[in-house]
């Protein structure tokens, strides 16, 4: 079962993001907003070319951000970060991909989310 880090955010997030950091994140965010019409809400800008920190945050609008976190670490092996920056009560899942991330592991992400996001409510 393979363990995908996404939790590996910097203290400081001053610098934009560079060269293979850059193209992952780019993916990341490209995956994340392609799933924007099926109800996740995703921070940050709409164009993947314009990411200024190292880190994407989405929100599963209506439900509980912390207990996706959960499920996303104990039954698919994504570790995420949950913070209390949200403009709603709850948190926000900030998506930080560690240096060993692949764009396979980017995928397989987004299908975890996915499938997180058609469950009923």
């Amino acid at each position: 079962m393979r363990t995908v880090v996404m939790n590996d955010c910097p203290a400081a997030a001053d610098a934009a993001p560079a060269g293979r950091q850059a193209r992952l994140l780019r993916h990341l965010l490209g995956r994340m907003l392609e799933l924007e019409e099926d109800g996740l809400r995703v921070e940050g800008p709409a164009d993947p070319f314009a990411l200024r920190a190292p880190l994407v945050a989405v929100d599963f609008t209506g439900r509980d951000n912390y207990e996706i976190a959960r499920r996303l670490s104990e039954e698919y092996h994504i570790q995420v970060s949950c913070t209390d920056n949200a403009p709603a009560p709850g948190c926000m899942l900030h998506l930080c991909p560690a240096p060993g991330v692949t764009f396979e592991d980017i995928d397989y992400v987004q299908g975890a989310v996915y499938r997180l996001l058609l469950e009923p409510r």
